[in-house]
């Protein structure tokens, strides 16, 4: 039945027919236009040319999943960090990458197209999931959960309001709806394969355990488990928001009820205990595996809160509206969720995933995933329950247009990617979209001249693909994968610089434990920046050093405006 929100049907079972069809339509709609606004950018990129990389935003991370895939087509089970020399004891793995390797591997598709196709798949299984939990709180309004799923898959805050000061480069300290894609469906589905199916695992487990508290069955605490089973071992960061957002519930309805309910927390601690073992291994690696423990070391922390509220824009407005009518109008308002179950569930996960990320540890950010959906759940129903007084024959169309309104800044972030296609350049200096061809060439050597177990030395950009491109390892090449990225980046640099004494640049090049130089073939005149200095680097290609012996030099293409490179076997 229709509530009495979406107006008294004359009819109601003609009616309930006629929302089920309309209904499924408009989420069908919804679900096509995220996959075809989020797909637009690659196929306009893979039409360009044969050297796009695979990704438009956040290269520099995707070149480390890039990585892990690699490993996994070439037939490796553990996942070793190549953006490091240091030896490595081999204890990671990764059942997403494993997966993508080995479809790799068995398909004959490159790594770029096989992304695609399982963000575009699981985008799908994503929102659809969506629906099942706005269908779930809202079980009686149409509008209220047609609402929720159209905030889940289009919104965004008020990042558009500054468009001028983020329209070709990140910036720092700002509305996280331009930088930070993991806070947002859209951006998720849209920026990583990664993003998309942990978010999957997170809704899924989410879904379960709170089918269990409708129910009373076990099955859903065990499903739950195995959502957080499989989590724990390729984002393991979620695990956090779901233990915080399921414990803060079950305290606050414990609190609420004046009771313990033994099958509730028992349902909690099944899911819990099947969670732990991927979860426990992971923090085992962390403790035994030093390059690990860096790398999870490097601070990624969250912004101020008003970053996240600006960031959210109107969508987290409405829920701090619905959190106020809850208070004000209990009774009125909550009877468009299903019950109080149900109610409480979206509250205290909303709240949950607002606190988690300042916990005082080193990766707060990260743990934003997940948050954006229950605050769209409570804003879907408070513009529901706000727009009852609209006149019922234009009420859905005022919803829709809330919807659009909060599209604004997702509709620049893409036009910036189109734009970033046209001049191959991106948000950030370290990669572009488009490999030059003697990029393109140089990889391609590396990859079947080197052995494995190899290393390479290389300067940015081309560094950061050769782990990706050629499973090989490298020096320095990624800004948290690399312990001590920026020291090592500046050594390097200086160590090749023309006022280097050769004596002291030939320990330097024995002690990074690389075979191979990737070097420019033309170093002319241009300084290169660092902090305060300027360097020119040194040019082997007049005065080989003895510890070099140069192996192979990419060839010039007419038109490329790139330069080349020479590789030099480190003797």
């Amino acid at each position: 039945m229709i509530s009495s929100l979406d107006g008294v049907p004359a009819n109601p079972a003609v009616v309930e027919n006629r929302v089920e069809k309309n209904e499924y339509f408009f989420v069908g709609a919804i679900i096509a236009l995220v996959i075809l606004l989020t797909t637009l950018p690659y196929l306009l990129a893979f039409s360009v040319g044969n050297t796009f990389v695979g990704q438009i935003y956040n290269i520099v991370d995707y070149c480390v999943y890039l990585s892990w895939t690699k490993q996994a087509a070439d037939g490796h089970f553990s996942t070793l960090n190549l953006f490091t020399t240091i030896k490595q004891h081999g204890y990671l793995f990764n059942l997403l990458f494993l997966l993508l390797g080995n479809f790799v591997r068995f398909s004959g598709l490159s790594i770029a197209v096989v992304f695609q196709i399982f963000r575009v798949g699981g985008a799908i299984l994503l929102l659809w999931i969506a629906y099942l939990l706005c269908r779930l709180a809202y079980p009686s309004s149409f509008q209220a959960r047609l609402t929720a799923f159209g905030l889940i898959g289009f919104s965004s805050g008020f990042g558009f309001v500054y468009w001028p000061q983020w329209s070709d480069k990140n910036v720092g300290h700002f509305s996280v709806d331009v930088w930070q894609p993991e806070a947002f469906t859209f951006l998720s589905i849209y920026v990583s394969v990664l993003f998309v199916v942990a978010t999957i695992f997170i809704l899924t487990a989410m879904y379960n355990l709170v089918r269990g508290e409708l129910t009373g069955r076990w099955i859903y605490g065990v499903n739950a488990g195995i959502c957080g089973l499989v989590l724990g071992n390729i984002h393991s960061y979620d695990v956090l928001h779901i233990a915080a957002a399921w414990g803060l519930y079950l305290v606050v309805v414990t609190i609420a009820e004046r009771k313990f309910d033994r099958g509730r927390w028992l349902r909690a601690v099944i899911a819990g205990a099947m969670t732990l073992p991927t979860t426990v291994y992971q923090y085992w690696v962390f403790k035994h595996e030093p390059v690990f423990h860096a790398r999870a070391e490097t601070p990624t922390l969250s912004p101020p809160l008003f970053y996240y509220a600006m960031g959210y824009g109107l969508v987290f407005i409405l829920a701090i509206v619905g959190a106020f009518l809850l208070a004000k109008k209990w009774a009125e308002f909550s009877k468009l969720f299903r019950n109080n179950i149900i109610l409480t569930w979206v509250c205290t996960w909303a709240t949950a995933g607002l606190t988690i990320i300042y916990l005082p540890v080193e990766f707060q950010r990260k743990m934003a995933m997940g948050t954006h959906i229950p605050l769209c759940i409570l804003a879907g129903g408070a513009a529901t329950y706000l727009a009852r007084s609209i006149p019922e024959r234009i009420r859905s169309y005022a919803l829709c247009t809330l919807v659009i309104l909060t599209f604004p800044t997702n509709a620049l972030f893409l036009l910036r990617d189109y734009r970033h296609i046209e001049l191959n350049r991106s948000e950030i200096s370290a990669a572009n979209p488009f490999l030059l061809m003697q990029q393109l060439d140089v990889l391609t050597w590396l990859r079947d001249n080197t052995k494995e177990g190899e290393a390479v030395l290389a300067l940015p950009p081309i560094g950061q693909f050769v782990p990706g491109y050629c499973d090989r390892a490298v020096w320095v090449g990624h800004w948290s994968e690399t312990p001590n990225y920026g020291e090592k980046l500046s050594k390097l640099l200086f160590m090749l610089s023309s006022s280097t004494p050769d004596d002291v640049r030939q320990r330097f090049l024995e002690a990074t434990g690389t075979q191979y130089l990737v070097y420019p073939d033309d170093v002319s005149d241009q300084p290169i920046k660092i902090g305060h200095r300027q360097i020119y680097l040194e040019d082997f290609t007049t005065d080989t050093p003895s510890y070099l012996t140069p192996v192979y030099q990419t060839k010039r293409v007419d038109g490329d405006d790139g330069g080349g490179y020479i590789v030099y076997r480190i003797n």
